[in-house]
């Protein structure tokens, strides 16, 4: 299979896989739209470190020169994830805590690595930053598996796994593995991670279209007496959504104000007929190249033309018409004087007011002076982007599960069983014939029931990677029922491999992003030992 290009920046490729030692917040070496599905397993919140993972920068001003606050030490002993295996560290032997979180007292970025953020709120604003270049890179049909596990609040000293159980050294300055006190709940809360990130998504843009449930029958043994022990993870199952309306454009002020200036002064904003329907469409002509390229490197959006002139120079026009007109408009609303009417009338096709009414209102304007429009009420700024599902692969009957023999049973004896246990009759066609002569155990034996959201795995452990490896069984189930052979298949937290490994192997093109030089070379190792093509 050709990589068209994508090998270059690489760590390692084969036929079937490619891996990027890198950072997956921008995966620039991907197209928008080129992945088909992705599953993978980003590391939870508060749980432990990662071996070789660097310390990354969050939010802030890119041209800060940081000033970072002092970091957490810490104080206890810890536990740090390695290609090795789970080891614990004294402070005094290892690096992997002594600093969880620096915050820039300039710009207020944060640098610490994800994962070991100090609140859940932070937590799920890093995943959300994420999960939008995820969307980038996604097909429009493809679909996103997430698989998340839980965390319980623990105060300062006692254990963070939510046990109850009080460290040996119980001096005031003691730090559990990982500071979780920072949040505002109380101690041995679960902290509902799986369900923030699914509704911060959701919020987002994102379709939650199912919160499937592993269970583990080999869950981690805990000590704890006063709750059962956690048996199960979640994974989200999300696709894409398209946006009707946007949002103001994010400019700086310089540039606010100077594109608000230029429109004002060169501009023209109206409401456009297109065909049947109408729409905002705005317009800055008569230019010169490099000044009509500013407005479109500012905005970001709409198109430039050459417009000839008698005189024989060449002049260039900008122009945005239906949601990225209304985006730009809402941008520079506040600051408009002379085309405020205009922008006024063009951003009420959002409101009630009827469209053909707001068309002649347009038209009026452009062709009078002081037309009336203080009856139009001033339009709403900020106002909830409406989204729309898209349209995506799924393949139930490459996924299907076994009948349960109690279904079989019933359909053989001809009849069904309504909540209530009362026989009733089966159908087995559209046209609702009773199935006297029907083979219930070859039909239904051989495609099965539509799979569940309750998906039984023991946890499979790989002897050279850390304990996070989640089970092939898993990432196969994801990638046939969402994807097709020859689509990519993404992991942006690659781990030890697995999705990449499972992908290959069912002869899907699979691409990871793994930060740690140290996974990185064990995903190498692992998938040369499997399937070369």
């Amino acid at each position: 299979m050709n990589w068209n290009g994508l090998t270059p920046n690489s760590f390692w490729y084969d036929e079937h896989r490619l891996l990027y030692n890198a950072d997956c917040r921008s995966m620039e070496e991907l197209e928008n739209e080129s992945v088909q599905c992705v599953v993978t397993s980003p590391p939870y919140w508060g749980l432990r470190k990662y071996s070789g993972l660097p310390d990354l920068i969050w939010g802030g001003k890119e041209d800060c020169e940081h000033q970072w606050s002092k970091p957490i030490k810490r104080e206890r002993i810890g536990w740090e994830a390695t290609p090795e295996g789970q080891k614990q560290f004294k402070p005094a032997e290892s690096n992997a805590y002594k600093s969880q979180s620096h915050f820039c007292s300039l710009c207020g970025a944060w640098k610490g690595a994800y994962g070991l953020e100090p609140t859940p709120e932070m937590y799920v604003q890093h995943t959300i930053e994420i999960l939008r270049e995820v969307r980038r890179v996604l097909r429009r049909d493809g679909v996103v598996f997430w698989n998340i596990g839980d965390t319980y609040s623990a105060t300062r000293w006692s254990d963070a796994r939510g046990t109850g159980a009080w460290s040996s050294d119980k001096k005031k300055e003691a730090n559990p593995v990982i500071d979780r006190s920072g949040n505002n709940l109380p101690a041995k809360n679960l902290c509902l991670i799986p369900f923030r990130v699914a509704i911060a998504a959701q919020e987002d843009g994102w379709v939650i279209r199912s919160m499937i449930i592993w269970n583990k029958p080999n869950p981690m043994p805990e000590s704890v007496r006063d709750r059962p022990t956690e048996s199960h993870e979640y994974i989200i199952m999300m696709t894409k959504a398209r946006p009707i309306g946007k949002l103001p454009i994010e400019i700086s002020d310089n540039d606010r104000h100077w594109l608000a200036g230029v429109i004002d002064g060169e501009g023209c904003i109206r409401v456009a007929k297109f065909h049947n329907s109408y729409g905002a469409q705005i317009l800055v002509g008569g230019m010169h190249k490099e000044f009509i390229e500013r407005v479109k490197q500012i905005t970001g959006v709409g198109s430039i033309r050459e417009q000839p002139h008698t005189n024989g120079k060449t002049f260039y026009n900008w122009s945005a018409s239906y949601l990225d007109a209304e985006a730009v408009i809402k941008s520079v609303y506040p600051l408009l004087i002379v085309k405020r009417p205009e922008a006024k009338v063009a951003l009420n096709l959002k409101g009630d007011i009827d469209h053909a009414e707001l068309f002649t209102l347009s038209g009026r304007i452009h062709q009078e002076l002081n037309v009336d429009v203080s009856h139009i009420p001033e339009p709403k700024l900020d106002y909830p982007i409406r989204w729309i599902p898209e349209k995506y692969y799924w393949d139930a009957e490459a996924v299907r599960e076994p009948q349960q023999e109690s279904s079989l049973e019933r359909y053989r004896a001809g009849g069904s069983f309504d909540k209530c246990g009362t026989p009733g009759l089966a159908y087995v066609n559209e046209k609702r014939e009773h199935p006297h002569n029907f083979r219930a155990e070859n039909l239904l034996a051989q495609t099965g029931r539509n799979l569940r959201s309750v998906w039984t795995f023991p946890t499979q452990p790989y002897p050279e990677a850390h304990f996070a490896t989640y089970p092939e069984k898993l990432v196969e189930i994801c990638v046939k029922a969402a994807s097709k052979e020859g689509d990519i298949v993404l992991d942006p937290f690659a781990g030890s491999g697995t999705t990449l490994k499972v992908a290959a192997e069912l002869n899907r093109r699979a691409i990871g992003y793994e930060l740690s030089e140290q996974y990185c070379k064990l995903i190498v190792e692992r998938n040369r030992q499997g399937v070369m093509g």
